[in-house]
Parts: structure tokens; C-alpha cells; sequence
């Protein structure tokens, strides 16, 4: 009899949140998604750190200036004391996608 009332209040529970709480599952509205197509990109700044990279950081930072993206993007490229030529490497890449 308890299983028989326990059912039926979480039914009934289910039945107002479905109907009577106006889809509260859905996290955006219109509104908000007019909103969102509205405001600025935000700035993103990319850290690449790299030590002895020299034969893929060029890929790495070439593949980050082609993204596609709408606000401003700056690349950082952290150099730790590399023993081969990331850092011109690097500095190359920048250059060459501007």
C-alpha cells in the first residue's frame, strides 16, 4: 500500500514539473540566445609551452593562427631553455601567419 502512495506522489510530482513549471529543463531561452549572439567574443590568450619542439611547434602555432574564431587570440610560446631551434621555429611561424 506505501509502494502504491509513494508512486503515486512521484508521479504527481512529475506531472507539475512537466506541466506546471514551463520546461525547466531548458537551460537557454531565446532571449539569452539572442543575447549570446549579441556580445563580443572574449580574448583568449594560447600558451604553448615548448622545449625541444623545433620539428612541430611551427605546426602547432600555424594550426592555431587558422582557427577560425571571432574575438581577439594571442599566442604565447614559452621557451625553456631549448637546445635546438624552437625558438626561432617559433618565431618564423608567427611571421609567416600574419
Amino acid at each position: 500500500m506505501i509502494a502504491v502512495w509513494i508512486g503515486s506522489l512521484s508521479f504527481l510530482i512529475w506531472v507539475y514539473l512537466l506541466t506546471g513549471r514551463g520546461r525547466f529543463w531548458r537551460v537557454a531561452n531565446a532571449a539569452s540566445e539572442l543575447n549570446l549572439l549579441l556580445m563580443p567574443a572574449p580574448r583568449v590568450a594560447v600558451v604553448v609551452p615548448a622545449r625541444n619542439e623545433a620539428d612541430v611547434v611551427g605546426l602547432a602555432i600555424a594550426s592555431l593562427l587558422e582557427q577560425d574564431y571571432a574575438g581577439q587570440v594571442q599566442i604565447f610560446v614559452v621557451d625553456d631553455r631549448s637546445s635546438d631551434e624552437t625558438a626561432n621555429v617559433a618565431r618564423r611561424s608567427m611571421r609567416a601567419g600574419k
